[in-house]
Protein backbone atom coordinates (compact mmCIF):
# COMPACT_ATOMS: atom_id res chain seq x y z
CA UNK A 1 0.00 0.00 0.00
CA UNK A 2 1.03 3.58 -1.07
CA UNK A 3 2.46 5.20 1.82
CA UNK A 4 3.11 8.95 0.15
CA UNK A 5 0.26 10.36 -2.19
CA UNK A 6 1.69 12.59 -5.11
CA UNK A 7 -0.60 14.94 -7.27
CA UNK A 8 0.91 15.05 -10.78
CA UNK A 9 -0.71 17.49 -13.35
CA UNK A 10 0.33 18.81 -16.61
CA UNK A 11 0.54 22.77 -17.65
CA UNK A 12 1.74 23.40 -21.48
CA UNK A 13 3.04 19.19 -20.83
CA UNK A 14 5.26 18.54 -24.16
CA UNK A 15 3.59 17.16 -27.28
CA UNK A 16 4.37 13.43 -26.88
CA UNK A 17 4.01 13.13 -23.42
CA UNK A 18 1.06 10.98 -21.52
CA UNK A 19 0.86 12.10 -18.25
CA UNK A 20 -1.78 9.48 -17.15
CA UNK A 21 0.11 6.50 -18.50
CA UNK A 22 3.43 8.27 -16.66
CA UNK A 23 1.51 8.26 -12.84
CA UNK A 24 0.24 4.23 -14.52
CA UNK A 25 3.86 3.62 -15.20
CA UNK A 26 5.37 4.99 -11.51
CA UNK A 27 2.43 3.25 -9.78
CA UNK A 28 3.14 -0.18 -11.19
CA UNK A 29 6.93 -0.24 -10.94
CA UNK A 30 7.22 0.79 -6.97
CA UNK A 31 4.52 1.02 -4.18
CA UNK A 32 5.98 3.99 -2.10
CA UNK A 33 4.55 6.21 -3.59
CA UNK A 34 1.12 6.74 -5.16
CA UNK A 35 0.95 9.30 -8.49
CA UNK A 36 -2.44 10.44 -9.10
CA UNK A 37 -2.80 12.57 -12.61
CA UNK A 38 -4.87 15.25 -12.07
CA UNK A 39 -5.23 16.62 -15.42
CA UNK A 40 -3.40 18.93 -17.84
CA UNK A 41 -3.83 22.28 -19.51
CA UNK A 42 -2.87 24.23 -22.22
CA UNK A 43 -3.81 27.69 -20.59
CA UNK A 44 -0.73 29.13 -19.69
CA UNK A 45 -0.19 33.01 -18.55
CA UNK A 46 2.10 35.18 -20.64
CA UNK A 47 5.75 34.77 -19.04
CA UNK A 48 6.62 37.39 -16.21
CA UNK A 49 10.71 36.61 -16.59
CA UNK A 50 12.75 38.23 -19.30
CA UNK A 51 13.83 35.83 -22.16
CA UNK A 52 10.07 33.55 -22.19
CA UNK A 53 10.63 32.78 -18.61
CA UNK A 54 8.00 32.03 -16.41
CA UNK A 55 9.19 32.22 -12.25
CA UNK A 56 8.16 29.63 -9.98
CA UNK A 57 5.60 32.03 -8.32
CA UNK A 58 3.60 32.46 -11.56
CA UNK A 59 3.02 28.65 -12.61
CA UNK A 60 2.54 27.74 -9.21
CA UNK A 61 -0.32 30.42 -8.47
CA UNK A 62 -1.76 28.97 -12.27
CA UNK A 63 -1.48 25.73 -10.56
CA UNK A 64 -3.15 26.17 -7.50
CA UNK A 65 -6.07 28.26 -9.35
CA UNK A 66 -6.55 25.25 -11.77
CA UNK A 67 -6.05 22.55 -9.05
CA UNK A 68 -6.45 23.59 -4.86
CA UNK A 69 -4.37 21.66 -2.60
CA UNK A 70 -6.46 18.87 -0.85
CA UNK A 71 -5.27 17.31 2.82
CA UNK A 72 -4.80 13.44 1.72
CA UNK A 73 -1.78 14.47 -0.66
CA UNK A 74 1.67 15.00 0.63
CA UNK A 75 2.94 16.65 -2.64
CA UNK A 76 2.44 18.37 -5.74
CA UNK A 77 4.57 18.10 -9.27
CA UNK A 78 3.59 19.97 -11.95
CA UNK A 79 5.22 18.70 -15.58
CA UNK A 80 5.76 21.61 -18.60
CA UNK A 81 7.56 22.12 -21.24
CA UNK A 82 7.75 26.31 -21.06
CA UNK A 83 11.53 27.72 -19.75
CA UNK A 84 11.62 27.91 -16.09
CA UNK A 85 13.49 31.09 -14.37
CA UNK A 86 17.02 30.99 -14.19
CA UNK A 87 16.15 28.26 -17.12
CA UNK A 88 16.48 25.33 -14.74
CA UNK A 89 15.43 22.14 -15.43
CA UNK A 90 13.87 21.26 -12.42
CA UNK A 91 12.67 23.82 -9.12
CA UNK A 92 11.37 22.38 -6.42
CA UNK A 93 9.72 24.94 -3.32
CA UNK A 94 7.58 24.07 0.02
CA UNK A 95 5.36 21.28 -1.17
CA UNK A 96 5.22 21.72 -5.03
CA UNK A 97 8.04 20.56 -7.79
CA UNK A 98 8.01 22.19 -11.18
CA UNK A 99 9.33 20.28 -13.92
CA UNK A 100 10.58 21.54 -17.36
CA UNK A 101 11.55 19.90 -20.85
CA UNK A 102 12.00 23.05 -22.42
CA UNK A 103 15.39 22.86 -24.51
CA UNK A 104 16.02 19.03 -23.57
CA UNK A 105 16.19 17.53 -27.07
CA UNK A 106 19.94 17.39 -27.40
CA UNK A 107 19.74 16.02 -23.56
CA UNK A 108 17.33 12.99 -24.55
CA UNK A 109 19.31 12.39 -27.49
CA UNK A 110 22.61 12.19 -25.97
CA UNK A 111 21.10 10.13 -23.34
CA UNK A 112 18.61 8.17 -25.35
CA UNK A 113 15.92 8.31 -22.69
CA UNK A 114 12.62 9.07 -23.40
CA UNK A 115 10.69 11.63 -22.62
CA UNK A 116 8.84 10.38 -19.55
CA UNK A 117 11.86 8.49 -18.19
CA UNK A 118 13.27 12.08 -18.43
CA UNK A 119 10.39 13.37 -16.28
CA UNK A 120 9.93 9.98 -14.10
CA UNK A 121 14.08 10.96 -13.24
CA UNK A 122 13.24 14.50 -12.10
CA UNK A 123 10.07 13.81 -10.13
CA UNK A 124 12.52 11.46 -8.26
CA UNK A 125 14.59 14.28 -7.93
CA UNK A 126 12.34 17.17 -6.56
CA UNK A 127 10.48 14.59 -4.25
CA UNK A 128 14.33 14.30 -2.85
CA UNK A 129 14.79 17.64 -2.36
CA UNK A 130 11.05 18.53 -0.97
CA UNK A 131 11.04 16.38 1.19
CA UNK A 132 14.69 15.85 2.90
CA UNK A 133 16.34 18.80 0.97
CA UNK A 134 18.51 16.32 -1.11
CA UNK A 135 21.32 17.94 -2.76
CA UNK A 136 24.67 16.14 -3.44
CA UNK A 137 27.87 18.35 -1.78
CA UNK A 138 28.82 20.58 -4.01
CA UNK A 139 32.43 20.50 -3.39
CA UNK A 140 32.52 16.79 -4.26
CA UNK A 141 32.87 16.22 -7.90
CA UNK A 142 29.51 14.86 -9.66
CA UNK A 143 29.16 11.00 -10.66
CA UNK A 144 25.87 10.70 -12.41
CA UNK A 145 23.89 11.10 -8.82
CA UNK A 146 20.30 11.38 -8.58
CA UNK A 147 20.91 14.76 -6.57
CA UNK A 148 23.56 16.22 -8.53
CA UNK A 149 22.20 19.13 -8.93
CA UNK A 150 20.30 18.16 -12.24
CA UNK A 151 18.33 21.31 -12.06
CA UNK A 152 20.48 23.87 -13.55
CA UNK A 153 23.51 21.67 -15.25
CA UNK A 154 23.05 20.82 -18.83
CA UNK A 155 26.50 18.37 -18.38
CA UNK A 156 25.31 17.45 -14.73
CA UNK A 157 21.85 15.61 -15.99
CA UNK A 158 23.24 14.26 -18.95
CA UNK A 159 25.66 12.46 -16.74
CA UNK A 160 22.91 11.94 -13.92
CA UNK A 161 20.39 10.23 -16.66
CA UNK A 162 22.70 7.99 -17.89
CA UNK A 163 24.21 7.07 -14.58
CA UNK A 164 20.78 6.84 -12.76
CA UNK A 165 22.55 6.33 -8.68
CA UNK A 166 22.36 7.42 -5.75
CA UNK A 167 25.95 8.22 -4.48
CA UNK A 168 26.86 6.58 -1.26
CA UNK A 169 27.61 10.47 0.77
CA UNK A 170 23.99 11.17 -0.69
CA UNK A 171 22.51 7.74 0.65
CA UNK A 172 24.53 8.38 4.01
CA UNK A 173 22.30 11.71 4.17
CA UNK A 174 19.55 10.48 3.29
CA UNK A 175 19.57 7.78 6.11
CA UNK A 176 20.88 9.86 8.74
CA UNK A 177 17.41 11.88 8.05
CA UNK A 178 15.45 8.21 8.28
CA UNK A 179 14.58 7.68 5.33
CA UNK A 180 12.35 4.46 5.08
CA UNK A 181 13.95 1.56 3.73
CA UNK A 182 10.67 1.25 1.43
CA UNK A 183 11.28 4.40 0.10
CA UNK A 184 14.75 4.03 -0.73
CA UNK A 185 13.56 0.79 -2.75
CA UNK A 186 11.30 2.70 -4.12
CA UNK A 187 13.56 5.09 -5.74
CA UNK A 188 16.02 2.76 -7.06
CA UNK A 189 13.38 0.96 -8.80
CA UNK A 190 12.45 3.95 -10.45
CA UNK A 191 15.86 5.00 -11.68
CA UNK A 192 16.66 1.18 -12.71
CA UNK A 193 13.67 2.33 -15.25
CA UNK A 194 14.90 5.22 -16.37
CA UNK A 195 18.34 3.77 -16.71
CA UNK A 196 16.96 -0.01 -18.31
CA UNK A 197 17.09 0.44 -22.23
CA UNK A 198 14.03 0.88 -24.24
CA UNK A 199 12.12 -2.71 -25.80
CA UNK A 200 13.19 -1.19 -29.15
CA UNK A 201 17.18 -1.19 -28.03
CA UNK A 202 16.19 -5.14 -27.51
CA UNK A 203 14.49 -6.01 -30.92
CA UNK A 204 17.06 -3.76 -33.18
CA UNK A 205 20.04 -5.67 -31.74
CA UNK A 206 18.14 -8.83 -31.90
CA UNK A 207 17.10 -8.23 -35.33
CA UNK A 208 20.38 -7.31 -36.46
CA UNK A 209 22.16 -10.25 -34.99
CA UNK A 210 19.82 -13.05 -36.59
CA UNK A 211 20.07 -11.64 -40.10
CA UNK A 212 24.20 -11.42 -39.57
CA UNK A 213 23.87 -15.34 -38.80
CA UNK A 214 21.37 -15.59 -41.92
CA UNK A 215 24.07 -13.80 -44.10
CA UNK A 216 26.96 -15.89 -43.00
CA UNK A 217 25.21 -19.52 -42.57
CA UNK A 218 24.43 -18.50 -46.35
CA UNK A 219 27.73 -17.31 -48.05
CA UNK A 220 29.59 -19.57 -46.12
CA UNK A 221 27.49 -22.63 -47.12
CA UNK A 222 27.97 -21.70 -50.97
CA UNK A 223 24.09 -22.64 -51.31
CA UNK A 224 22.32 -18.69 -51.46
CA UNK A 225 25.45 -16.36 -51.61
CA UNK A 226 23.17 -13.65 -53.04
CA UNK A 227 20.80 -14.04 -50.14
CA UNK A 228 23.45 -13.67 -48.13
CA UNK A 229 25.01 -10.39 -49.40
CA UNK A 230 21.53 -9.17 -48.67
CA UNK A 231 20.94 -10.19 -45.52
CA UNK A 232 24.47 -9.05 -44.36
CA UNK A 233 23.44 -5.53 -45.60
CA UNK A 234 20.22 -5.40 -43.55
CA UNK A 235 21.75 -6.73 -40.91
CA UNK A 236 23.93 -3.47 -40.87
CA UNK A 237 21.49 -1.34 -41.67
CA UNK A 238 19.28 -2.47 -38.88
CA UNK A 239 21.93 -1.44 -36.87
CA UNK A 240 22.34 1.79 -37.96
CA UNK A 241 18.56 2.45 -37.03
CA UNK A 242 17.93 4.72 -34.54
CA UNK A 243 16.13 3.47 -31.29
CA UNK A 244 13.32 6.31 -31.78
CA UNK A 245 12.76 5.08 -35.59
CA UNK A 246 11.03 1.73 -33.88
CA UNK A 247 7.60 3.75 -32.11
CA UNK A 248 5.37 1.16 -31.53
CA UNK A 249 7.89 -0.46 -29.35
CA UNK A 250 8.69 2.55 -27.10
CA UNK A 251 5.74 1.74 -25.10
CA UNK A 252 5.58 -0.28 -22.07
Amino acid sequence: MAILKVRVAGLAPPEGLDIRDLCSKLNRIQEFYQFDYLGSSGSVPEPDLPNNRHSFRQLARTFYKLYPRPEEHAYDVLLTQKRLEEDYFSKPQDKLGLISSSDTELILKQTRRSIDRYFGFLIMDVLGWIQFDAEHDKDEEDVGCLFDGCYESRSTIVDALRECIICNSCLDYLKEQNIPDEQLVAITRVLRWVRRPPMSSYFKWTLSISLLAIGCISILSGLYPEVGTVTLAASGWVAAVANQSWPLLERE
